[in-house]
Protein backbone atom coordinates (compact mmCIF):
# COMPACT_ATOMS: atom_id res chain seq x y z
CA UNK A 1 0.00 0.00 0.00
CA UNK A 2 1.13 3.31 -1.07
CA UNK A 3 -1.35 5.82 0.68
CA UNK A 4 0.64 9.17 1.91
CA UNK A 5 -1.18 10.86 4.61
CA UNK A 6 -0.37 14.67 5.22
CA UNK A 7 2.82 14.35 2.92
CA UNK A 8 5.63 17.12 2.53
CA UNK A 9 6.02 15.72 -1.14
CA UNK A 10 2.75 17.29 -2.13
CA UNK A 11 3.00 20.22 -0.11
CA UNK A 12 2.35 23.03 -2.33
CA UNK A 13 -0.29 21.42 -4.08
CA UNK A 14 -2.38 21.00 -1.41
CA UNK A 15 -1.54 24.17 -0.16
CA UNK A 16 -3.17 25.82 -3.31
CA UNK A 17 -5.89 23.85 -2.44
CA UNK A 18 -6.43 24.90 1.01
CA UNK A 19 -6.33 28.47 -0.02
CA UNK A 20 -8.89 27.90 -3.11
CA UNK A 21 -11.26 26.23 -0.64
CA UNK A 22 -11.54 28.65 1.70
CA UNK A 23 -11.41 31.60 -1.17
CA UNK A 24 -14.36 30.02 -2.55
CA UNK A 25 -16.57 29.37 0.58
CA UNK A 26 -15.67 32.87 2.12
CA UNK A 27 -17.25 34.10 -1.35
CA UNK A 28 -20.17 31.87 -1.34
CA UNK A 29 -21.00 33.07 2.40
CA UNK A 30 -19.81 36.49 2.34
CA UNK A 31 -17.79 35.67 5.80
CA UNK A 32 -14.35 35.27 5.90
CA UNK A 33 -13.05 32.19 6.94
CA UNK A 34 -9.34 30.91 7.42
CA UNK A 35 -7.65 27.20 7.10
CA UNK A 36 -8.15 27.20 10.87
CA UNK A 37 -6.29 23.60 11.35
CA UNK A 38 -4.92 20.55 9.82
CA UNK A 39 -5.91 17.20 10.82
CA UNK A 40 -3.96 14.20 11.51
CA UNK A 41 -4.86 11.16 10.03
CA UNK A 42 -6.01 9.46 12.90
CA UNK A 43 -9.67 11.17 12.24
CA UNK A 44 -9.39 9.08 9.00
CA UNK A 45 -12.58 6.57 8.39
CA UNK A 46 -13.86 7.74 11.26
CA UNK A 47 -17.68 10.12 11.45
CA UNK A 48 -16.24 13.80 11.50
CA UNK A 49 -19.47 15.63 11.04
CA UNK A 50 -22.91 14.64 9.81
CA UNK A 51 -23.11 14.93 6.08
CA UNK A 52 -20.49 15.05 3.48
CA UNK A 53 -20.15 16.20 -0.27
CA UNK A 54 -17.57 15.46 -2.66
CA UNK A 55 -16.98 15.56 -6.18
CA UNK A 56 -13.64 14.06 -8.48
CA UNK A 57 -12.03 14.80 -11.36
CA UNK A 58 -10.36 11.99 -13.51
CA UNK A 59 -7.73 12.39 -15.78
CA UNK A 60 -4.52 10.03 -17.07
CA UNK A 61 -2.43 11.99 -14.86
CA UNK A 62 -4.30 11.38 -11.89
CA UNK A 63 -7.68 11.39 -9.96
CA UNK A 64 -8.76 14.00 -7.48
CA UNK A 65 -11.70 13.76 -4.85
CA UNK A 66 -12.53 16.49 -3.26
CA UNK A 67 -14.71 15.88 -0.12
CA UNK A 68 -16.21 18.36 2.17
CA UNK A 69 -17.55 17.19 5.67
CA UNK A 70 -20.34 19.59 7.27
CA UNK A 71 -23.17 19.82 10.25
CA UNK A 72 -26.48 21.53 8.19
CA UNK A 73 -27.60 22.83 11.76
CA UNK A 74 -23.90 24.91 11.90
CA UNK A 75 -24.20 26.79 8.52
CA UNK A 76 -27.93 26.89 8.96
CA UNK A 77 -27.36 28.80 12.01
CA UNK A 78 -24.41 30.35 10.70
CA UNK A 79 -27.00 31.79 7.97
CA UNK A 80 -29.65 32.93 10.33
CA UNK A 81 -27.03 34.75 12.52
CA UNK A 82 -25.68 36.96 9.43
CA UNK A 83 -29.11 36.97 6.64
CA UNK A 84 -31.28 40.23 7.66
CA UNK A 85 -33.74 39.28 10.35
CA UNK A 86 -37.01 39.66 8.69
CA UNK A 87 -36.15 37.19 5.48
CA UNK A 88 -37.39 34.39 5.09
CA UNK A 89 -35.81 30.75 4.25
CA UNK A 90 -37.43 29.91 0.56
CA UNK A 91 -36.53 26.79 -1.05
CA UNK A 92 -32.73 26.76 0.63
CA UNK A 93 -31.12 23.83 0.55
CA UNK A 94 -27.47 23.25 2.76
CA UNK A 95 -26.99 20.57 0.75
CA UNK A 96 -27.32 22.15 -2.07
CA UNK A 97 -25.10 25.02 -1.16
CA UNK A 98 -22.41 22.61 -0.42
CA UNK A 99 -22.38 20.97 -3.32
CA UNK A 100 -22.21 23.75 -5.65
CA UNK A 101 -19.59 24.58 -3.04
CA UNK A 102 -17.91 21.14 -4.37
CA UNK A 103 -18.78 21.70 -7.99
CA UNK A 104 -17.13 25.49 -7.98
CA UNK A 105 -13.79 24.23 -6.25
CA UNK A 106 -13.98 21.41 -8.56
CA UNK A 107 -14.20 23.87 -11.46
CA UNK A 108 -11.47 25.94 -10.49
CA UNK A 109 -9.12 23.02 -10.14
CA UNK A 110 -9.93 21.45 -13.31
CA UNK A 111 -9.17 25.17 -15.26
CA UNK A 112 -6.17 25.37 -13.91
CA UNK A 113 -5.50 21.55 -14.59
CA UNK A 114 -6.58 21.42 -18.39
CA UNK A 115 -4.42 24.50 -19.23
CA UNK A 116 -1.42 22.28 -17.37
CA UNK A 117 -1.76 19.40 -18.68
CA UNK A 118 -2.86 20.38 -21.70
CA UNK A 119 -5.96 17.91 -22.11
CA UNK A 120 -9.73 17.46 -21.14
CA UNK A 121 -10.47 16.05 -18.28
CA UNK A 122 -13.51 14.31 -16.34
CA UNK A 123 -15.84 16.28 -14.13
CA UNK A 124 -18.53 14.01 -12.06
CA UNK A 125 -21.47 15.54 -10.55
CA UNK A 126 -21.19 16.67 -6.93
CA UNK A 127 -22.57 14.28 -4.66
CA UNK A 128 -24.41 14.17 -0.75
CA UNK A 129 -23.89 11.17 1.30
CA UNK A 130 -24.27 11.00 5.17
CA UNK A 131 -21.36 11.70 6.90
CA UNK A 132 -21.07 8.05 8.07
CA UNK A 133 -20.78 7.18 4.88
CA UNK A 134 -17.16 7.67 4.87
CA UNK A 135 -16.37 4.97 7.24
CA UNK A 136 -16.90 2.67 3.61
CA UNK A 137 -14.12 4.71 2.04
CA UNK A 138 -11.05 2.97 2.42
CA UNK A 139 -7.64 4.68 2.85
CA UNK A 140 -5.58 1.80 1.08
CA UNK A 141 -5.17 2.64 -2.75
CA UNK A 142 -1.87 2.83 -4.75
CA UNK A 143 0.48 6.25 -4.95
CA UNK A 144 -2.49 7.90 -3.22
CA UNK A 145 -1.85 11.18 -1.07
CA UNK A 146 -4.46 11.88 1.27
CA UNK A 147 -4.85 15.46 3.25
CA UNK A 148 -7.78 16.63 5.56
CA UNK A 149 -7.89 20.21 7.05
CA UNK A 150 -10.30 22.29 8.82
CA UNK A 151 -11.84 25.94 7.28
CA UNK A 152 -14.29 27.90 9.74
CA UNK A 153 -14.45 30.63 11.96
CA UNK A 154 -15.81 31.13 15.49
CA UNK A 155 -18.98 30.53 14.53
CA UNK A 156 -18.81 26.89 12.38
CA UNK A 157 -16.22 25.23 10.35
CA UNK A 158 -16.10 22.63 7.62
CA UNK A 159 -13.63 19.97 6.78
CA UNK A 160 -11.97 19.24 3.88
CA UNK A 161 -10.39 16.52 2.32
CA UNK A 162 -8.62 15.70 -1.04
CA UNK A 163 -7.45 12.64 -1.93
CA UNK A 164 -5.04 12.37 -4.88
CA UNK A 165 -4.14 9.21 -6.52
CA UNK A 166 -1.78 9.17 -9.51
CA UNK A 167 -0.50 6.63 -11.83
CA UNK A 168 3.02 6.76 -10.48
CA UNK A 169 4.83 8.67 -7.65
CA UNK A 170 6.99 10.37 -9.97
CA UNK A 171 3.67 12.45 -11.80
CA UNK A 172 3.25 14.00 -8.26
CA UNK A 173 5.67 17.07 -8.77
CA UNK A 174 3.15 17.93 -12.01
CA UNK A 175 0.78 18.72 -9.66
CA UNK A 176 3.15 21.08 -7.10
CA UNK A 177 3.68 23.04 -10.41
CA UNK A 178 0.13 23.89 -11.29
CA UNK A 179 -0.88 27.71 -11.35
CA UNK A 180 -3.37 28.91 -9.01
CA UNK A 181 -5.35 32.47 -9.51
CA UNK A 182 -7.80 32.62 -6.67
CA UNK A 183 -8.29 36.13 -7.65
CA UNK A 184 -10.20 35.23 -10.71
CA UNK A 185 -12.68 33.08 -9.52
CA UNK A 186 -15.96 33.95 -10.89
CA UNK A 187 -18.27 35.04 -8.50
CA UNK A 188 -20.95 33.05 -8.25
CA UNK A 189 -24.51 34.39 -7.55
CA UNK A 190 -26.48 31.61 -5.20
CA UNK A 191 -29.92 32.45 -3.75
CA UNK A 192 -30.14 31.24 -0.64
CA UNK A 193 -33.30 33.13 0.40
Amino acid sequence: MNTFFNSPQIDPFINECKKLAATIISRQLKTNFDITSNLEIDVCNKVLKNNMSFIMIVSTHGNLLFKVMYSKREIEDHLKQTMAANAEPSGFSVDDLMKEYCNLFAGSLKTQMELFFGDNLGLSFPIKLSGIDELYFPLNKLNTYYNLWQIGNNNFNIICAIELEVPKISTIENFNRLNFATDNINETKIELF
